[in-house]
């Protein structure tokens, strides 16, 4: 929504118009211009499915222009295809004109892991990833880690404990080293014992590629123990559940 209306206000001319927006009952509506036919499903319907030079050239050019516009208000489309592009209607003069589709460009979140058998994900050092979810055209995950210190120095030879390490990563599979995002961040591990509190780590601030952990861009982490324990609230039959909101401000693109 937010998105929408900075681009028009940018009197960018390959977006739907917001024509009216509001609430009915429990439910949030936007209005939008109404488009045409896909570039996709244009392709698809010529006889040699394939446009000609002079088409592909002026529909190039002006998807270029969309993504520009879109990379100006500081968002990142990952969805690049003929699909996400549309023309517009014959009745509105618009059938060389090409739009570009937004949905899915939220600025909010939130991701969940369930980390099942526990146990042994402790017991055998492993890592376990989030399923991705795209904010402004950005990866995030949850990454979780189990480490097992040894902790002779303390206490005896024999002696250790375990913990889990929790990462929220950005970005982290695409190689891409020329962005920089400002965000508000709240990872958690949830309590599922009545009375006991969830482990809450928060950031606020400035964080891009260039800030790397291990080679992952990591933008918020901590490190738990006990975790196996039962008493302690978080571990349920054996599941563990980290939760992370993030709430993505600004992104800036590097023009290098």
């Amino acid at each position: 929504m937010e998105m929408l209306t900075e681009l028009t206000k940018r009197a960018s001319k390959h977006f739907c118009r917001i024509e009216d927006k509001g609430r009915f009952g429990t439910f949030n509506y936007v209005v939008m211009t109404l488009v045409g036919k896909s570039l996709q499903d244009l392709r698809k319907g010529t006889p040699q499915q394939h446009f000609s030079m002079g088409t592909a050239i002026g529909c190039g050019i002006q998807t270029l222009e969309a993504l520009e516009d879109l990379h100006g208000i500081g968002y990142l489309h990952r969805d690049i295809k003929p699909g996400n592009y549309t023309i517009g209607r014959a009745e509105l003069n618009e059938l060389r004109k090409v739009y570009i589709s937004v949905r899915g460009l939220k600025s909010s979140g939130s991701i969940e892991l369930r980390i099942d058998g526990f146990s042994e994900f402790v017991r055998e050092e492993q890592e376990r990833w989030s399923e991705p979810i795209y904010i402004r055209g950005l990866e995030w995950r949850i990454l979780a880690s189990s480490i097992e210190a040894d902790k002779s120095n303390i206490y005896n030879e024999e002696s250790s404990f375990n913990d889990l390490e929790v990462y929220l990563c950005c970005d982290r599979w695409s190689g891409n080293k020329a962005w920089e995002c400002q965000a508000d961040v709240t990872l958690r591990v949830v309590a599922q014992k009545q009375g006991v509190r969830d482990i809450v780590q928060q950031n606020s601030g400035s964080f891009g590629a260039e800030f790397l952990k291990s080679n992952y861009p990591v933008f918020c982490q901590f490190a738990t123990c006990d975790m196996l324990d039962p008493e302690k609230g978080f571990n349920e039959d054996d599941t563990i559940i980290l939760q992370a909101d993030v709430e993505l401000l600004s992104v800036k693109l590097s023009r290098k």
